[in-house]
């Protein structure tokens, strides 16, 4: 009896150390703490964000374009992992280099992209629940889908950014389908026109078709 006992303690303590284990409080941890951006040519928009992901925090620059198709184009220009200890002085600089939290235009839209097809026919249930998590925190404004040639966004219009981000991405933690998904935020460089900045994968790079 008593080996059987410890045994049993024995695979439990393997369990709680292995890969197993429900790590759901580790893998939902991601917020932007500081994001600015300026236009450096025309359609052009440089960005610089320092974001804290999985207990860890990295300061990331890049910028946001267009291609000759007319799809976003997105390159990091630089990724570091800092101390919280430098998020004051490198906040600070992002102010003296005429960063700005916004440019022309304060709305706030977050875009969830389907990398994957085989989410597309889930588009109108993945959207309605994402606005059911947005409206229970109080920060959805409003919501719409739309399709071209096989490719899904979902976009949502929020009344603190930050917040749902952190909301979205955890949603799609939950739902296992993370993978297949890009989230970006809107930013414009005139009054009308935007682009998107793609902040999870927090390295992204590459190009997507994004209206």
């Amino acid at each position: 009896m008593k080996l059987f006992v410890t045994i049993a303690l024995l695979v439990m303590a393997i369990n709680l150390n292995g890969k197993d284990v429900d790590k759901s409080s580790e893998t939902t941890n991601f917020t932007i703490l500081s994001s600015g951006y300026k236009i450096v040519e025309t359609e052009k928009i440089e960005f610089n964000r320092i974001v804290k992901y999985l207990d860890k925090f990295y300061h990331i620059e890049g910028s946001v374009s267009f291609d000759d198709e007319g799809n976003t184009l997105q390159t990091i220009s630089e990724k570091k992992e800092i101390s919280e200890d430098d998020i004051k002085s490198i906040s600070a600089n992002m102010k003296n280099e005429d960063f700005k939290s916004t440019l022309f235009n304060d709305q706030q839209v977050v875009l969830v992209h389907f990398v994957s097809k085989d989410l597309n026919s889930l588009r109108t249930e993945i959207s309605h629940k994402i606005k059911e998590e947005l409206v229970k925190n109080d920060l959805w404004e409003s919501s719409d889908i739309s399709m071209f040639d096989g490719t899904v966004n979902l976009e949502f219009e929020v009344k603190d950014w930050n917040k749902a981000l952190s909301l979205i991405y955890k949603f799609l933690i939950e739902e296992k389908i993370i993978e297949k998904c890009l989230i970006g935020k809107r930013v414009y460089f005139e009054e009308e026109d935007y682009n998107y900045e793609v902040v999870y994968p927090i390295d992204y790079e590459g190009s997507f078709y994004s209206y």
